[in-house]
């Protein structure tokens, strides 16, 4: 039952923030080949914070048309705020982090797209993702060359993680004793690279109703794992 409801969880929140007759807000796609993000857990093996700096992408789509299509950098800093949770080779895990699309390297020119978020990754094998969706969590965007009436809430933004080495998987003491995810156990290390799926949209309300009922699921699933 347990491993139903969280396979369940996972598979609606894996269809966001795909939404349809979303509002596209920015597109991406990374330019050259190579992992170009980080996995790495602290010393404690308690946390992990995923990152990258200065990407090369190539923005496809952009809400504000000429203004921001072309060839661009991205950073991402992401760090857990609670212990993985398993099921077989998946793994869902919240983050709490900052992400940022700017013109120029070191953050220099125009800020394509940028913000700050709460949310949860998942995924497995070669594979993972960032999925953020405002409501019913936290997302704030900012641009200089996007109207800020573009960026309110509801907004979503995805980011997907490929090429994934080691494959995902989870390390700490706590790891073993699934399901008890009180105990110490985080995303493992990994590279990856950044696909060309991230993309920010302003979804429709019964998508977003979608995504809170994954959301509630998974939320229901942590409380039936510590009782």
């Amino acid at each position: 039952m347990r491993k139903l409801l969280l396979a369940a969880t996972l598979l609606t929140l894996g269809a966001f923030p795909t939404v349809g007759n979303a509002t596209v807000i920015v597109t991406y796609g990374q330019t050259g080949l190579g992992n170009t993000v980080t996995a790495t857990p602290n010393a404690g093996d308690t946390a992990t914070t995923i990152s990258a700096t200065d990407v090369p992408i190539d923005v496809t789509q952009c809400i504000a048309g000429a203004a921001c299509l072309g060839p661009e950098f991205l950073d991402i800093t992401a760090t857990s705020t609670d212990a993985a949770q398993q099921v077989g080779t998946a793994v869902t895990q919240h983050y709490s982090g900052t992400f940022s699309i700017f013109a120029g390297a070191g953050m220099t020119g125009a800020d394509i797209l940028s913000g700050t978020f709460t949310d949860a990754v998942f995924g497995a094998g070669p594979q993972l993702t960032l999925a953020v969706g405002n409501p019913p969590d936290s997302l704030t965007l900012t641009s200089t060359v996007i109207p800020a009436a573009e960026l309110v809430a509801p907004n979503a933004i995805g980011f997907t993680f490929t090429n994934v080495i080691p494959p995902v998987g989870v390390v700490g003491s706590g790891c073993a004793q699934f399901p008890n995810s009180m105990q110490p156990c985080t995303l493992a290390g990994m590279d990856a690279a950044v696909a060309g799926n991230a993309s920010a949209s302003v979804p429709e309300p019964a998508s977003l109703g979608i995504f809170a009922v994954g959301l509630l699921a998974l939320g229901f699933t942590r409380r039936y794992w510590y009782n």
